[in-house]
């Protein structure tokens, strides 16, 4: 990891909100729930898309109304877990900017992002 890099990621961690979360027996599971909650809306509300332009369900309804209500709460919902998940990252950031599996993660969203 670079070294400006680490030297961020120590400062970010010396923050008093990233303090706050890490110390906090009450609050990282909040903070982790919602985090999870926003994450499975998001899948939730693509797979519903999905469905519908496969045709299988809601069939009666027309596509862009359904993709409009639907792209609303997906949204809402990403932006959700964007905030709870870089707090998430606050209160630990140089074990997770070191961590394979958290990087490989936000390669994979980038992805996505760059599909959407």
């Amino acid at each position: 990891m670079p070294p400006i890099f680490l030297s961020f990621f120590h400062w970010l961690m010396d923050t008093p909100i990233s303090i706050a979360i890490a110390e906090n027996e009450v609050l990282f599971p909040w903070i982790e729930a919602f985090h999870i909650l926003g994450v499975t809306l998001v899948f939730g509300s693509i797979a519903m898309v999905d469905l519908r332009l496969l045709n299988i369900v809601f069939k009666e309804r027309p596509i862009n109304q359904f993709c409009d209500q639907f792209l609303t709460i997906t949204w809402s919902a990403f932006i959700l877990s964007v905030i709870t998940g870089s707090l998430l990252f606050i209160s630990n950031p140089v074990n997770y900017a070191n961590n394979m599996n958290f990087l490989m993660k936000i390669g994979l969203l980038l992805c996505a992002g760059l599909n959407m």
